[in-house]
């Protein structure tokens, strides 16, 4: 008769393992194995997500002169404008930049549709305005100095896009100046 070798100490004397009984839990994949476990599924799920991203690539590629921030950083300060003077019956007013704005507004349309409309709005405004109130039309108004660098919206995208694309605002970066004369000009 064979002889059996005595029972190791992790063995039962009936011939079975004591973890026989233990169930093993299997490994849990990894929480991004777990979010991307619906895109292996789904192949077209997979393909829209990747055309999804790589227009966002391509729209923020386009994008990256705007939001320079040679474009984002702007400087609050009241422009200098010439001075008038009052004569005898005259009273000068000047322009009061924390009680007055200059501002744009512009109807945004998106894809044809008309979408809202943008309002652009600055404090950086100064000027003078002479009132005669014996001979009225001899009322006088100075050159009007906008700082159009500092024009901001509900949109910082939309600012830096108007700065560097249509007033090139830090390439010229004072100011847009109103003459009752002349009408607008930008210097």
């Amino acid at each position: 008769m064979a002889e059996h070798p005595p029972p190791s100490p992790d063995e039962s004397p009936h011939g079975e393992s004591p973890l026989d009984d233990v169930a093993i839990a299997p490994e849990r994949p990894s929480a991004w194995r777990r979010a991307l476990r619906p895109l292996g599924a789904h192949p077209i799920l997979s393909t829209v997500l990747g055309l999804v991203l790589i227009v966002a690539g391509v729209v923020a590629y386009q994008l990256r002169d705007a939001v320079d921030p040679a474009y984002r950083n702007v400087t609050f300060a009241v422009p200098d404008a010439p001075t008038l003077t009052a004569n005898g019956d005259e009273t000068l007013y000047r322009i009061d930049p924390t009680r007055s704005e200059a501002r744009y507004e512009i109807g945004e349309t998106i894809f044809g549709a008309e979408a809202s409309t943008a309002i652009g709005r600055t404090n950086g405004i100064a000027g003078d305005i002479v009132v005669n109130r014996t001979d009225p039309p001899a009322s006088r108004v100075g050159e009007v100095v906008v700082n159009v660098e500092q024009l901001t919206s509900d949109s910082s995208l939309r600012d830096a896009r108007i700065r560097s694309d249509f007033l090139q605002s830090h390439q010229y970066s004072f100011p847009a100046q109103w003459d009752p004369k002349l009408g607008i000009h930008v210097t």
